[in-house]
């Protein structure tokens, strides 16, 4: 018996357009499939290039002097790996390090402000032969390194020390000298102040932002001005002759270089400024972390006033000079390190590290030597240190750059 089977015409094309449905379907899932392998893998290797920045800047921050020999260049963070190479650069920016990192094909870029863990005494007083005295409300926390003679507990006319009694076992003995400073921070603070007469005068935008990531420093150039109503960001460095900061302008991350500063009251501002002469900080200022403040001369901290990373002043007076360094209110704040050569009248609170050549306390009547009073000294190890003593070998991140 033969049988035939013969199919109508009209299901063809039903056949031909179910067998597209399903080979287009299949296509679909499978393009799919391959978006998301693609999604993995691009995670994946996001993840791995940025444990490699992780991995590279880590490194640096616990042997930044290892790294010195290879700035600028690759390191290898596995011999089996041939493409995990990480490329790290380092240049300063103020006394903090500008680390600089990326992968080999950059696509992944980082900028980290680097600064350095604190390491030492949270007091340190050169020792001359003397006594510190410490009066009214004084608080010192953490390892002294104070004169061979010790310390006394002493009043300044009616203000008498009315805080605890420091143990012993907190207090050392330190050196006639000021701890060694970094040759590499003297000499970037050499080349900031350096006098450019050939550069011309640039007019200051009223709002910018440089990329550190991206772009090269962009370098504005003063005579003697009053800046106010502008907007700096990023990666900008301003010369000037003398210069005053109006409370309406707005700074991040910003270099200062001049030979005098003056910073009206109420101003907010992130900047590190460097004076051949002299700096003064008005009333109820902030200086936002990480920013900081360097005097060849003289430096003023006025009432309700904070700088948040570094006051550092390196004067050299005259035996027969009796005038102040450095002044600090009793109502200010400095966090981070106060680092003063010449004579400060140490008031108010610092939050980290206060190192000094010679105490002095300044009234209408006279002056006290070789005292301090109404100050605290209190440990502090979540703010950076910046990149100025020897002895602070170790990094510490202080905040990203873009």
């Amino acid at each position: 018996m033969k049988t035939s089977y013969c199919m109508r015409a009209r299901v063809l094309p039903t056949v031909i357009a179910l067998s597209l449905a399903i080979f287009v379907a299949m296509l679909g899932i499978i393009a799919l499939w391959e978006q998301e392998n693609r999604k993995v893998l691009r995670a994946v290797y996001r993840r791995t290039c940025l444990a490699d920045l992780e991995s590279a800047y880590t490194l640096y921050r616990n042997a930044p002097h290892a790294i010195d020999t290879i700035r600028g260049n690759t390191v290898r963070l596995y011999d089996s790996v041939p493409y995990g190479d990480t490329y790290i650069s380092v240049k300063p920016w103020g006394l903090y390090d500008a680390v600089f990192l990326s992968t080999p094909d950059s696509v992944f870029r980082q900028c980290r402000l680097t600064g350095a863990r604190a390491n030492g005494a949270t007091l340190y007083y050169a020792d001359n032969g003397s006594v510190l005295t410490v009066s009214g409300r004084c608080e010192l926390q953490g390892m002294l390194r104070l004169p061979r003679n010790g310390l006394r507990y002493g009043r300044m006319r009616d203000k008498v020390y009315c805080g605890s009694v420091i143990p012993q076992t907190q207090i050392g003995i330190s050196d006639e000298k000021m701890p060694a400073i970094r040759q590499s921070a003297t000499e970037n603070i050499r080349r900031l102040l350096e006098l450019g007469d050939d550069d011309e005068y640039t007019p200051i935008p009223d709002s910018v932002r440089v990329s550190f990531v991206r772009d090269s420093t962009l370098r504005l150039r003063l005579g003697s001005a009053t800046v106010s109503n502008c907007r700096l960001y990023g990666n900008i460095r301003l010369d000037a002759d003398e210069l005053h900061i109006d409370s309406t302008c707005r700074m991040e991350n910003v270099v200062i270089c001049a030979r005098n500063v003056s910073i009206a009251d109420g101003t907010k501002v992130s900047a590190q400024i460097f004076a051949r002469d002299t700096v003064v900080i008005g009333r109820r200022c902030t200086l936002e972390y990480p920013s900081g403040i360097y005097a060849e001369s003289y430096a003023e901290l006025g009432d309700c006033s904070t700088v948040n990373g570094y006051a550092i002043v390196r004067a050299s007076p005259s035996e027969k000079q009796i005038s102040p360094s450095y002044e600090q209110s009793v109502t200010a704040r400095v966090r981070g390190l106060l680092w003063v050569e010449g004579r400060a009248q140490l008031q108010g609170i610092v939050s980290g590290r206060a190192v000094l050549e010679r105490a002095y306390i300044y009234t209408p009547h006279g002056y006290y030597k070789d005292m301090v009073c109404d100050a605290s000294v209190l440990e502090n190890d979540v703010t950076a240190q910046p990149q100025w003593m020897e002895a602070d070998t170790l990094g510490k991140e202080v905040v990203w750059l873009y």
